[in-house]
């Protein structure tokens, strides 16, 4: 009994532990729950805190001054402000392409003429990146956006935007513009001002299965705040569908030059047309009344280009730049890039090339300079090459009378242009030399009253560039110096033709070509296999790809029926027999690999096609 009893109070006691812990747990756990809810609402506010915080953050602008001026990049538009005493240019977006990868920009640059200093305007609120936009500015002090494009950085995929904007060029504020309906998304379109409206003209859209060119044209009327479609009678005289063509307004008119468009042509191939049209819009508030009227080519009228860049001051609009493509064949393409200047009057309808004047120089300080130089050449007899050297140097501007030409900006198509004042600004643009892009950041200016001189604001930085693509006179170059280093410093080594553990390798004689014309502009590997098969079709003994035995032996007789004398010192039918005998040998010796070289011309031949067209889909995109 006893032991029964102790058993019963350790037990109890154990009992007791047991409801002393879950009463202990149940305190605890009730003293976390307050503490937790006191947490809670430190959490909450400071979480509203945060929340309030980022709300004024993500609607603050800010406006960052920026010692350089924007990175290399083109299709970016600049325009001018329009605001009284603003003697400002604003900067946007544009893209950048280094041969393998293109990035878009959605960066808004201020440039202050007047302190020669950039600004970088960041809001959260703002467009995506993009190239091929436009935008216009209104005397109000507003600026507006429409469409562009934007593409996967190896462009093979696009998007076409259909998005509207204002900014607001006194609060720096970007508001998207909810407005319907709105003009199909395009990018390479164009747009002006004309009164109260904005007029958008053509444009392009391509997802990569389709492309199609646009000839619809737009109004966005600032004051209403409403697009409207205009309308053309049937039959009606207009612009053919295109994209980046010229488009300005003067007067009661807005005149569009030139422009771009792929049209399929015979054997379901697209073929790039250059425009060299120039169209009058006669414009009307009654949008029903409005017409398209083409002009007479007049005067000294450019050559075909596309790409060009025109801007409108006074009476008369002026062209700067451009690029011509002319198709040599399918797979080669001559690219020629222009920096002429050409002004249109709009009044008369006539072209001029648009020359600088020449600065005079003064009689006197030239008499001067003339006293000088004979005095100088008079004491220096004893150097008479030297001598020689400098007096043609000092009478070649004399003899030619005229003072040597103007320092202008280089050839480039695409570059953004805005006058401000009276002074036009030519910002960067692309130049094309071989299959290499160099996009361009220099800064230019020109006085339109006087013409005398381009002031450079900011020279190329050309060098900083990092091509990634193929670069095929380059290329070629750089591989044969890699080559004849290599075998120079095997000479100098003493283990030509044997590899780091002394074995001897059979090395391929690789033959000097001429670039791009010989190689199409292929890889390393692909020249290689094409000067391979080279030197098996200049060998006499040795069967070319895709020669049949009656081909071979025909081509090679005389060969084969004179190692055949040699051996047999037969003559006639017996001898030809003979030789034919050995021709076929070989042949049967070859034909094997006669199949693997007919199937690495043939991948050789596809490489070269596939890169052609290629190169020639870069240069159509850059041309729209």
């Amino acid at each position: 009994m006893a032991k029964d009893k102790k058993k019963k109070n350790k037990a109890l006691k154990e009992e007791k532990k047991a409801k002393a812990a879950v009463k202990q747990a149940k305190k605890e756990k009730k003293s976390k729950s307050k503490n937790h809810e006191e947490d809670s609402d430190e959490d909450i506010e400071a979480i509203l805190a945060n929340f309030e915080r980022e709300q004024l953050e993500r609607f603050k602008v800010v406006e960052e001054l920026v010692g350089e001026a924007p990175s290399f990049r083109g299709n970016a538009t600049l325009t001018s402000n329009p605001l009284p005493n603003a003697n400002e240019l604003l900067f946007f977006g544009g893209e950048y392409y280094d041969g393998a990868r293109c990035t878009f920009y959605n960066e808004l640059f201020r440039y202050n003429v007047d302190k020669n200093e950039w600004k970088k305007i960041t809001s959260p609120n703002s467009p995506g990146p993009r190239s091929s936009h436009q935008m216009v500015a209104t005397p109000s002090g507003t600026m507006y956006l429409f469409g562009g494009e934007f593409a996967s950085s190896n462009e093979t995929k696009f998007f076409h935007y259909r998005d509207f904007w204002s900014f607001d060029l006194k609060s720096s504020e970007w508001t998207k513009l909810e407005i319907k309906p709105l003009p199909p998304p395009r990018s390479g379109h164009r747009m002006t001002l004309w009164k109260h409206y904005l007029v958008l003209f053509g444009g392009f859209y391509d997802n990569v299965q389709t492309t199609r060119y646009y000839d619809d044209l737009w109004l966005f009327d600032t004051l209403e705040y409403k697009w409207s479609k205009v309308e053309f009678p049937e039959n009606s005289n207009r612009p053919s569908p295109r994209s980046g063509f010229q488009f300005f307004s003067y007067g009661d008119n807005v005149f569009l030059y030139g422009g771009y468009c792929r049209e399929f042509v015979k054997g379901g191939e697209a073929k790039g047309i250059v425009h060299s049209d120039i169209w009058m819009l006669k414009m009307n508030t009654d949008p029903k009344l409005i017409r398209w009227e083409r002009r007479k080519r007049q005067g000294f009228v450019p050559t075909p280009r596309t790409g060009g860049t025109m801007v409108v001051y006074k009476n008369r609009a002026t062209l700067f730049g451009g690029v011509y493509d002319e198709e040599i064949n399918d797979e080669k393409m001559e690219t020629v890039c222009y920096n002429e200047m050409y002004t249109y009057q709009c009044d008369t309808n006539k072209w001029y090339p648009l020359t600088l004047r020449l600065p005079k120089k003064d009689k006197k300080k030239k008499k001067a300079k003339k006293v000088v130089d004979d005095a100088v050449r008079s004491d220096d007899d004893d150097d008479e090459e030297n001598n020689h050297e400098s007096n043609g140097d000092v009478h070649s501007e004399e003899a030619s009378g005229e003072p040597e030409e103007p320092e202008k900006p280089s050839p480039r198509y695409n570059a953004m242009m805005c006058v401000v004042k009276n002074h036009l600004y030519i910002y960067g643009g692309i130049l094309e030399v071989g299959d290499r892009e160099f996009t361009l950041d220099d800064f230019y200016s020109l006085n339109l009253d006087k013409l005398n001189e381009f002031v450079c604001i900011k020279k190329p930085n050309i060098e900083a560039q990092v091509w990634l693509g193929e670069n095929s006179d380059d290329d070629e170059d750089d591989d044969e110096e890699d080559d004849d280093e290599e075998e120079e410093e095997e000479e100098e080594n003493g283990n030509e033709g044997e590899t780091n553990d002394g074995e001897a390798v059979e090395k391929p004689k690789i033959k000097e070509s001429s670039g791009v014309a010989a190689t199409g502009g292929l890889g390393r590997h692909a020249r290689v296999d094409r000067n391979k098969l080279e030197e098996l079709e200049a060998a006499e003994d040795t069967p070319k790809p895709g020669e049949s035995l009656r081909e071979f032996f025909e081509r090679t007789n005389t060969y084969w029926v004179q190692k055949a004398y040699e051996e047999t010192q037969r003559t006639g039918k017996a001898l030809r027999r003979d030789g034919f005998q050995m021709a076929e040998e070989r042949y049967i010796e070859f034909e094997p690999q006669l199949k693997e070289w007919e199937e690495i011309l043939k991948d050789i031949e596809e490489r070269k096609k596939r890169e052609a067209q290629e190169k020639k889909q870069q240069k159509e995109k850059s041309r729209r």
